[in-house]
This record gives structure tokens, sequence and C-alpha cells, in this order.
């Protein structure tokens, strides 16, 4: 079905970026313990009781990719500035929450602010965390579809108001009946074949459903030397063969987070970096699974990253993918965006054989020149040109 142009404009150009995470799942899964490890603090309550956390806590987290982190070092600048996703800590989800069950309707709402979903499974055996449902047996796929049918109750509900809305256009109408049909099914927003004009009216009303999910599987920290334990390799093939579109990774809530401590202990960066690295190794593991997850989140939404390298600062910048060169200066400065004049271009392999200064690259013709309509690459290297003052 096409949607006439009695729909309204999607509209074009560049964008405030949205770019929050919400951390979703039962009670006493790991959420607030993952959150104190992104965030490398201790400020969300981690207990072993149901609805631990009822106000959302909220951070802005920096993603350390292997680029900025490479750069970082072969620049040596006064500071590193990454890019930044919002995480919520968001509160526990019970069955029936839809209806206002446990924090239902404050939690579903605070899900309808965030653009992806990491919803937290349940896939370490420690049986002295309670289960929300009182049970020592639990069942990950369960509590996986559990989160997805309130998600689409929710979502089911606000169809039905719009069916129902007067004055809006019969193309509107037939479309949210469509969904409406297709939510009955079981099925999320998300795996609906949509026109552009579609999506815009469903992401108009940020309908739980559709938005992007990356599934966490957190184990215990002595099964990160396999990489899963059984529960969560069985929730992996279960994910791949049923939602092939939504990434999983495995982490342990509790192994990152008692390494984040030791980023915050007042040793030198050089110790602590050391100690970092073996805490992770006395346990099998190659290092933090955050950075990674980090990285899935916004891949999953559709961003890449570009980079600015100097003495003062080494930069990354979170942008849309198909992002111009004139647009991705305007993520700096709008005025770089009004006066642009060309974006100079050099890779990480040219800083790695070339660094570790801007002047070096050039004394070797290492940036290559391009105009306003050049689409920016993941992992660019820039220095915008400009008349601004």
């Amino acid at each position: 079905m096409m949607l006439t142009r009695s729909l309204r404009p999607v509209r074009t150009g560049v964008r405030a970026l949205h770019t929050s995470c919400g951390l979703v799942g039962y009670p006493n899964v790991g959420k607030s313990t993952l959150f104190n490890s992104l965030t490398q603090t201790q400020q969300a309550e981690a207990s072993n009781y149901p609805f631990c956390t009822i106000n959302p806590n909220t951070a802005k987290v920096g993603i350390f990719d292997d680029t900025i982190l490479s750069l970082a070092e072969i620049v040596q600048p006064e500071k590193v500035v990454p890019a930044q996703l919002e995480v919520w800590d968001i509160a526990g989800l019970i069955k029936g929450a839809s209806e206002g069950a446990g924090l239902g309707n404050r939690f579903l709402s605070n899900i309808r602010t965030v653009t992806v979903i990491i919803q937290v499974i349940r896939c370490f055996t420690d049986v002295n965390v309670s289960h929300v449902e009182g049970t020592d047996s639990f069942d990950p796929v369960s509590e996986m579809d559990a989160v997805k049918t309130e998600l689409i109750l929710k979502d089911i509900e606000t169809c039905q108001k719009r069916m129902k809305r007067r004055g809006q256009p019969k193309e509107e109408t037939v479309f949210w009946e469509k969904l409406y049909n297709h939510l009955n099914e079981g099925e999320a927003a998300r795996d609906m074949e949509m026109t552009k004009e579609e999506d815009l009216l469903v992401r108009q009303l940020s309908l739980l459903s559709h938005k992007p999910v990356v599934y966490c599987c957190n184990t215990d920290a002595e099964a990160m030397e396999e990489g899963d334990n059984e529960i969560s390799s069985e929730f992996k093939q279960y994910i791949n063969e049923n939602e092939p579109n939504n990434p999983v990774i495995t982490l342990s809530a509790t192994l990152e987070d008692e390494a984040s401590i030791i980023k915050n202990d007042g040793k030198t960066d050089a110790e602590k970096k050391e100690l970092f690295n073996e805490y992770f190794e006395a346990y099998g593991s190659s290092g933090s699974k955050l950075p990674e997850l980090l990285s899935i989140c916004s891949d999953h939404l559709n961003l890449q990253k570009y980079y600015t390298a100097g003495p003062a600062a080494v930069s990354s910048w979170l942008i849309e993918k198909g992002t111009t060169a004139d647009e991705a200066a305007g993520k700096i400065h709008s005025d770089f965006q009004k006066n642009f004049i060309c974006a100079e271009i050099s890779r990480l392999e040219d800083w790695e054989q070339y660094g570790p200064t801007e002047e070096n690259l050039r004394k070797y013709n290492k940036w290559q020149r391009y105009g306003k309509d050049y689409v920016m690459k993941q992992g660019d290297v820039v220095v915008f040109r400009h008349g601004a003052k």
C-alpha cells in the first residue's frame, strides 16, 4: 500500500540526533549493575529485590572505540572527547505491565523516551539472586517474549486510538488498521514493511515495539572464558533463527562493574590500564565488552562516526549514515556548515604510518579534498575548511 501526498511530508536535512539507549528487562536481571559499569559510577542501586530501580537513572556514556584510542595514542592530545550515547536504567518489567502491573505505566513511558532498547537477558545461574516470578527455574526466551508482548500490547492500545481518530486522512486510518492487525498477530511494529511516510507516522508516536532492540545476555563472570554459557548459547541460537536482524552480545555485568572500579581507584592511567586488562584475563576474557555494546547500539541506530585529531583534542562525532560533508561540519558548529569550503579527509592507517601531526600527513599528500556533497564514511578523519570566524 502506498500512502498518498495527503500524509505529512518526510523532512530531510540535518536533524538533531537523539541517541539514547534504555536498559530494559525483568527485575533482578542486572540492568542497574550494567548501568553502573557503563557509566563507571555507583549511582544506580543494585540490590537483590524486585523494583529496586523506580525512577530511571540516566547518564552520558563515551564510546571509546579502537579508532579514537589509536588516534589518541598516536597524537597524544591534551584530551580525548568521544562521541556519547545517553543510557537509561529503567524500572523492571513484569507480565501485565501494559495494564499497569508493577511499575508498568511508568516503565513503558520511560521506554517511549529512548531511541534503542537494550534488553538485558538473565543468563546467569546465581541462586542467591531472586527471580521476580518466584521460581528457581527461568527461561530467557520466555522473559524476552514477555517483554516483547507487553510492548506490543501497549502499541495495540495506541493503534486503537489512532484508528478512531476523527478528521485524519483515510490513508492514515487504513495504515493504522493494517498495523493493528500486524500487532495482533504478536509481531513487533519494527518487523512490518513500511513506506517512508508510514515509518514517519510511527516514529512520531514513538511506538514501543518499533524501536530497534539489542539483546544483552548477562552471564556469570566465570562463563566469559568461553564467551557464552549453555543458557546464553541457546538464547543466541533462538534469536539468530527467529529475529536475525536484532544483534545479540554476551557479557558479565558483575565482571564489568568490578573492573570499572579499577578505573576510579586513584592509580596512574598506565597502572589502571594494566590492572584492568589483568582483571579480565584472570577470567579468561579478552577485555571489556562495553565498547562493543555501545558500537552495536550506534550501528543499530543507523549511525556512524568520524574523527577530528590535533594536539588540543582527539574527538569522535556521531552522524547518520548518508550524511554529507557540509552536514557533518554542522555537527561541530552550524557556522561550519553555513560557511563550508571543503573537507580534507584522511584515514587511521595514514596516521599510523605518517603521524603524529597533521603537517606530516600533508607532507606525504595523505589528505584528500572533497566538496560539500561528499558522503562521509565510517572512520573518516577530517579537517573542515570554512569561512567562519
